[in-house]
Protein backbone atom coordinates (compact mmCIF):
# COMPACT_ATOMS: atom_id res chain seq x y z
CA UNK A 1 0.00 0.00 0.00
CA UNK A 2 1.13 3.44 -0.71
CA UNK A 3 1.70 6.18 1.84
CA UNK A 4 -1.15 8.12 0.30
CA UNK A 5 -3.69 5.29 0.93
CA UNK A 6 -2.44 4.83 4.51
CA UNK A 7 -2.82 8.56 5.17
CA UNK A 8 -6.37 8.51 3.73
CA UNK A 9 -7.29 5.56 5.97
CA UNK A 10 -5.96 7.37 9.07
CA UNK A 11 -7.93 10.51 8.23
CA UNK A 12 -11.10 8.46 7.66
CA UNK A 13 -10.61 6.66 11.00
CA UNK A 14 -10.01 9.94 12.84
CA UNK A 15 -13.11 11.50 11.23
CA UNK A 16 -15.23 8.50 12.24
CA UNK A 17 -14.03 8.73 15.86
CA UNK A 18 -14.82 12.46 16.04
CA UNK A 19 -18.28 11.80 14.57
CA UNK A 20 -18.98 9.06 17.20
CA UNK A 21 -17.88 11.35 20.03
CA UNK A 22 -20.17 14.14 18.80
CA UNK A 23 -23.13 11.71 18.57
CA UNK A 24 -22.48 10.42 22.11
CA UNK A 25 -22.36 13.99 23.45
CA UNK A 26 -25.68 14.83 21.76
CA UNK A 27 -27.32 11.71 23.25
CA UNK A 28 -25.94 12.53 26.72
CA UNK A 29 -27.28 16.11 26.52
CA UNK A 30 -30.68 14.86 25.36
CA UNK A 31 -30.93 12.36 28.24
CA UNK A 32 -29.89 15.00 30.77
CA UNK A 33 -32.57 17.41 29.55
CA UNK A 34 -35.23 14.67 29.44
CA UNK A 35 -34.56 13.51 33.01
CA UNK A 36 -34.53 17.08 34.24
CA UNK A 37 -37.92 17.80 32.67
CA UNK A 38 -39.33 14.57 34.18
CA UNK A 39 -38.19 15.61 37.66
CA UNK A 40 -40.01 18.94 37.30
CA UNK A 41 -43.25 17.15 36.34
CA UNK A 42 -43.07 14.93 39.42
CA UNK A 43 -42.97 18.04 41.62
CA UNK A 44 -46.08 19.37 39.87
CA UNK A 45 -48.31 16.62 41.28
CA UNK A 46 -47.28 16.54 44.93
CA UNK A 47 -50.80 16.82 46.39
CA UNK A 48 -52.20 14.03 48.53
CA UNK A 49 -55.86 13.26 49.15
CA UNK A 50 -57.32 11.55 52.17
CA UNK A 51 -60.72 10.06 51.29
CA UNK A 52 -62.87 9.00 54.24
CA UNK A 53 -66.02 6.90 53.91
CA UNK A 54 -68.15 8.22 56.77
CA UNK A 55 -70.36 6.40 59.25
CA UNK A 56 -73.42 6.56 56.98
CA UNK A 57 -71.69 4.30 54.42
CA UNK A 58 -70.96 1.45 56.85
CA UNK A 59 -72.31 -1.93 55.62
CA UNK A 60 -73.59 -0.38 52.37
CA UNK A 61 -72.06 -1.45 49.05
CA UNK A 62 -70.08 1.34 47.42
CA UNK A 63 -67.40 1.70 44.73
CA UNK A 64 -64.82 4.51 44.62
CA UNK A 65 -63.01 5.52 41.45
CA UNK A 66 -60.48 8.26 40.72
CA UNK A 67 -60.75 8.98 37.00
CA UNK A 68 -60.90 5.41 35.68
CA UNK A 69 -58.97 3.67 38.49
CA UNK A 70 -60.89 1.57 41.00
CA UNK A 71 -59.87 2.39 44.58
CA UNK A 72 -62.41 0.44 46.61
CA UNK A 73 -65.38 -1.81 45.98
CA UNK A 74 -67.40 -3.37 48.77
CA UNK A 75 -69.29 -2.63 51.95
CA UNK A 76 -66.95 -1.23 54.63
CA UNK A 77 -67.44 -2.73 58.09
CA UNK A 78 -66.13 0.43 59.76
CA UNK A 79 -65.08 3.93 58.79
CA UNK A 80 -62.61 3.56 55.91
CA UNK A 81 -59.79 6.00 55.08
CA UNK A 82 -57.93 5.90 51.76
CA UNK A 83 -54.86 8.02 51.04
CA UNK A 84 -53.93 8.66 47.41
CA UNK A 85 -51.49 10.89 45.56
CA UNK A 86 -52.54 13.27 42.82
CA UNK A 87 -51.48 11.82 39.49
CA UNK A 88 -53.24 14.00 36.92
CA UNK A 89 -53.79 17.70 36.40
CA UNK A 90 -57.57 17.33 36.73
CA UNK A 91 -59.08 14.39 38.61
CA UNK A 92 -62.59 13.35 39.44
CA UNK A 93 -63.77 11.16 42.31
CA UNK A 94 -66.64 8.89 41.27
CA UNK A 95 -68.73 7.27 43.98
CA UNK A 96 -71.08 4.51 42.83
CA UNK A 97 -73.93 3.31 45.03
CA UNK A 98 -73.84 -0.50 44.92
CA UNK A 99 -77.61 -0.86 45.35
CA UNK A 100 -78.97 1.70 42.88
CA UNK A 101 -75.88 2.11 40.63
CA UNK A 102 -76.23 5.88 40.91
CA UNK A 103 -72.94 7.65 40.19
CA UNK A 104 -71.98 10.83 42.04
CA UNK A 105 -69.05 12.80 40.64
CA UNK A 106 -66.81 15.12 42.66
CA UNK A 107 -63.96 17.17 41.20
CA UNK A 108 -60.84 16.82 43.33
CA UNK A 109 -59.12 20.10 44.30
CA UNK A 110 -55.61 20.98 43.12
CA UNK A 111 -54.24 21.11 46.67
CA UNK A 112 -54.11 18.39 49.32
CA UNK A 113 -57.45 17.80 51.02
CA UNK A 114 -59.37 15.52 53.36
CA UNK A 115 -62.65 14.53 51.73
CA UNK A 116 -65.36 12.90 53.83
CA UNK A 117 -68.12 11.05 51.96
CA UNK A 118 -71.51 10.59 53.59
CA UNK A 119 -74.56 8.81 52.15
CA UNK A 120 -77.90 10.58 52.21
CA UNK A 121 -81.31 9.84 50.71
CA UNK A 122 -80.48 11.89 47.58
CA UNK A 123 -77.06 10.33 47.00
CA UNK A 124 -73.65 11.12 48.39
CA UNK A 125 -72.44 14.35 49.95
CA UNK A 126 -68.85 15.51 50.19
CA UNK A 127 -67.18 17.52 52.93
CA UNK A 128 -63.82 18.96 51.87
CA UNK A 129 -61.14 20.28 54.22
CA UNK A 130 -57.98 21.64 52.58
CA UNK A 131 -54.72 20.72 54.27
Amino acid sequence: MSKRATKANKIFLLGSMVFMIVILLIVAIFLYVAFRMNRNKEDEFNSRYEIVLGNSTIDKPVSLYVNDSLLFKGAPASQLTLTIDRFAKESGLLVVDGITDVVTVYTLPEKSAKITIEKSSEGFSFDEKLK
